[in-house]
């Protein structure tokens, strides 16, 4: 933690003491006004050149969409980017809308969402915004509030200075930690791409 000295007018043995004091970690919240959208995957597809076959998988257009929603929220506010490792907190309140099926006619609401794939799509929404990569998310933690279509949606954020917390990890756990062997015995952990091949 970043500490500071204040010099405190306090006597000790006849001279003046210097007393550390710590400063609190950077942290701001922030107030989304938006509906959580999980993260999910875009359009498959086939592409073609010289050597044949290949795959494709475009963005989904609707987790881009939100992202770009998340983004202009926060255009022209002032907001000096971290550096160095952040924690992240985010609160969702999600509202599962409804929508008239194409195959039966009727109207059904969204299927609830989980909390990691609603972060994942957040989180890097908000990259270049607080900071510049989320390489630098040490931690991260989501908490659905509230999810439901009366739900009125929104979104909280906490991002701040990380700090290495107290050892969560039990020792006996540490222990087991130390005596399981490792799967891999030095050589590369997975083949290289082009030793993987598909049949399309």
């Amino acid at each position: 933690m970043t500490l500071i000295t204040t010099q405190l007018q306090t006597v000790f043995k006849g001279r003046k003491k210097k007393v550390t004091e710590p400063v609190p970690p950077r942290e701001e919240w922030h107030v989304i006004p938006l509906n959580p959208e999980p993260w999910a995957i875009g359009t498959l597809g086939l592409g073609r050149n010289k050597g044949g076959v290949y795959p494709t998988l475009s963005p989904n257009l609707q987790v881009v969409a939100f992202q770009e929603a998340v983004r202009e929220h926060f255009y022209g506010q002032t907001i000096a980017p971290f550096e160095g490792d952040v924690e992240l907190r985010f609160f969702y309140w999600r509202q599962l809308s409804e929508y008239e099926s194409m195959s039966t006619g009727r109207r059904v609401a969204k299927k609830p969402a989980d909390a990691t794939n609603m972060q994942k799509s957040l989180e890097d929404a908000l990259q270049e915004i607080f900071y510049a990569n989320d390489r630098v998310v040490r931690r991260i933690t989501s908490e659905i509030k509230e999810q439901s279509p009366e739900t009125e949606p929104k979104i909280v954020i906490c991002v701040r200075e990380y700090v290495p917390p107290v050892d969560e990890i039990p020792p006996f756990v540490w222990d087991q930690v130390a005596n399981t062997p490792t799967l891999f015995d030095g050589q590369d952990e997975f083949r290289p791409a082009q030793e993987i091949r598909e049949v399309f």
